[in-house]
């Protein structure tokens, strides 16, 4: 399919741990020293990965990812991309590791990453051959090689609020309590994604 890409998936080339919050992290947040909870635990952190990715439309787990496009545009919009922000950047990886157009590699020298935009052209040697226009498929990696605070903080909350859902027993709304206000009011979804993780 032209264009798929491969967020919110697990990925057999992803790199665990990259870009994401530690089990040692959230046990520490959750004030947990016990081992008996690190399985489920760990099966929700892993899972919140995948929703903020869905959420977000960005890899944040550091992974290969395999996309396909038309030869003959020279140029493909890489679909999965990190957030290039002044905040995020400096966390970003972002890296073309190939490049086949026509069933034919395109050498480093004549392909060019702009942000998200994949571009290429035929100047260096050994590449004259035309192009039959059979489709071109770029390999990428992305995601974050260190974690950004609003990951972190958005990591930590979403755990947290499964956990109480799922582990603690239930405890009155925000808005019965102090004149705060009630995580599930806004949507459908808010059960799992309070006020402070969207934000």
């Amino acid at each position: 399919v032209l264009g798929q890409s491969v967020l919110g998936q697990p990925e057999p080339t992803s790199t665990p741990g990259s870009g994401a919050v530690t089990l040692t992290e959230i046990k520490t947040h959750l004030n947990i020293t016990a081992t008996r909870y690190d399985d489920e635990l760990q099966v929700m952190l892993d899972d919140v990965l995948g929703i903020l990715e869905a959420e977000t439309g960005r890899p944040l787990a550091v992974r290969d990812i395999v996309q396909a496009g038309e030869a003959c545009m020279s140029r493909m919009v890489l679909h999965a991309v990190p957030c290039p922000c002044s905040t995020c950047a400096p966390h970003v990886t972002m890296q073309v590791l190939g490049l086949v157009v026509d069933g034919s590699p395109v050498d480093v020298v004549d392909r060019r990453l702009d942000g998200p935009v994949l571009s290429w052209c035929r100047t260096s040697a050994g590449s004259a051959s035309t192009y039959a226009d059979r489709g071109a498929v770029a390999t990428y990696r992305a995601g974050y090689a260190s974690t950004p605070p609003w990951l972190r903080l958005a990591t930590k909350r979403l755990v947290e609020h499964l956990w109480q859902r799922t582990q603690q027993a239930p405890h009155p709304a925000l808005s019965q309590v102090g004149g705060g206000y009630d995580e599930a009011a806004p949507s459908t979804a808010s059960y799992l994604l309070p006020y402070a993780v969207m934000s």
